[in-house]
């Protein structure tokens, strides 16, 4: 038995071409994905009833990396300078009582060129919710190439008295062509080790940094059985102590920003979505170097 997955936070139409990935096709970008690369500044939401990616969804390394939950595992938000770093997430869904998401985050650096990451998810309500946990490693191989994977473990309690549990792996890649253009590539949930199933999602993006205050970015987001959603978006360094996020993409959560206050070993990030006759979602993250 598998577990359908429908989008509760999207009204676009399945995608009636016919170019869904399945077989030859995911193989194709499954080894696709290989050759091409990561890094890419944008945000985008993509919220099914039972799986949730937060408020960031992006195949970006950056500052910004510290509101992605379940980005490309090629990336970490550490440095070769700090040991552990530490995230905690909270966010609420359009003011709605109980309907709230919860994400805790670790990255360790093994050695110079070696990262794991852990991650645990709670998202829903008290009865009806998606639990999640994760453990990543991801690796520089080449000067300007990191190689990831991750394997993931969801408990999804959807239907009363009803549980499924499902694991599902991840892979992504991330090269710098330049100190300032990137480009990036992940595979999310290419095939279930269970009965039960996730979205297979491929995102791929292009980041361009004019400067060290201000950086440009375009991603692509697909998820299976939906049409793609693109996003672009700018992050901006207003000063020393913080930078602003502006990105907008082709659905129905069109606008999302954040403020981020950089201190001395931690950081703080507000975050807002926008959502057509929905509202507006919050998110805040805590950033803390260990």
């Amino acid at each position: 038995m598998s577990i359908k997955l429908i989008n509760t936070n999207s009204t676009l139409p399945k995608n009636k071409c016919g170019i869904l990935f399945f077989n030859p096709f995911r193989l194709f970008l499954t080894a696709l994905s290989f050759f091409c690369v990561l890094k890419v500044s944008t945000q985008s939401l993509q919220k099914t009833e039972y799986y949730a990616v937060e408020l960031s969804n992006t195949t970006v390394s950056s500052s910004q990396n510290t509101l992605n939950t379940l980005s490309n595992p090629a990336l970490s938000f550490s440095n070769t300078n700090t040991k552990v770093v530490a995230n905690l997430s909270y966010k609420n869904y359009f003011s709605v009582y109980n309907l709230n998401s919860l994400l805790a985050q670790l990255d360790i650096l093994v050695n110079a060129t070696t990262h794991l990451g852990i991650v645990g998810q709670i998202y829903g309500t008290n009865n009806y919710y998606y639990r999640n946990t994760a453990i990543s490693v991801n690796k520089t191989i080449f000067k300007h190439v990191s190689l990831g994977l991750r394997l993931k473990y969801a408990s999804i309690h959807a239907i009363e008295n009803s549980r499924k549990h499902i694991f599902s792996p991840d892979i992504g890649l991330h090269i710098s062509f330049t100190e300032k253009i990137d480009f990036g590539t992940a595979l999310n949930s290419i095939f279930n080790f269970s009965k039960n199933k996730l979205l297979y999602n491929f995102k791929t993006g292009i980041s361009y940094h004019y400067s060290e205050a201000l950086s440009f970015a375009a991603q692509i987001n697909k998820y299976e059985n939906y049409l793609p959603v693109y996003c672009i978006g700018s992050t901006l360094q207003t000063g020393k102590y913080a930078e602003v996020y502006l990105g907008l993409e082709n659905s129905n959560t069109p606008i999302c920003t954040y403020v981020k206050l950089l201190l001395k070993k931690s950081s703080l990030n507000v975050g807002l979505k926008y959502h057509d006759n929905l509202g507006i979602s919050t998110t805040i993250v805590l950033n803390k170097k260990i």
